[in-house]
């Protein structure tokens, strides 16, 4: 299949979650961030953009309308990219991850296991949840593992880059 022809197919899956004008308006809000990011993330990673956009695709579980949005597919150029997996875990350390709510050091970097308490409720914080990490975690990505998991990962803000003096 050609980009062409999958862009397509997922801008027709668009136009039929709405009819009419509103169908169209999606279909090409869809189109303008796959065709925003397909080159950027080609670059970083060293692929094809047909290859990064089978690989997207492929990730996919839901309706193509909540999927392709700014949201989910930031530019690379404005995260963090570690060629490898071992690169990132040299850069984290084990020092912990700080969780956004409570600001304890959690042992996970996405579940908060910090065990801080307040109001008579231990914080149970989640980097995956609806509010994320408050913008105070670290999104990246891993060249290495990009094919296979074609996204940007948020944790909690690694303590040892707290220390360093980095920012997300």
């Amino acid at each position: 299949m050609s980009i062409e022809t999958i862009i397509e197919d997922i801008k027709q899956k668009a136009r039929k979650t709405w009819g009419g004008e509103e169908g169209e308006r999606r279909a090409e809000r869809v189109e303008a961030v796959i065709r925003k990011v397909l080159p950027n993330y080609a670059q970083v990673v060293g692929k094809s953009e047909l290859e990064i956009l089978e690989a997207i695709e492929n990730l996919r579980t839901y309706s193509v309308v909540n999927y392709y949005q700014d949201a989910n597919f930031p530019l690379l150029d404005d995260i963090k990219v570690y060629q490898t997996e071992d690169e990132l875990r040299e850069i984290v350390g084990k020092a912990g991850f700080r969780c956004p709510a409570c600001e304890g050091v959690s042992s996970n970097p996405y579940e908060c296991d910090a065990g801080v308490e307040r109001d008579g409720v231990t914080c149970n914080w989640k980097a995956y949840g609806l509010f994320g990490t408050f913008g105070k975690g670290l999104r990246f990505t891993i060249v290495e593992k990009f094919m296979e998991i074609p996204k940007v990962d948020e944790i909690f803000m690694p303590v040892a880059m707290e220390q360093e003096g980095e920012t997300a």
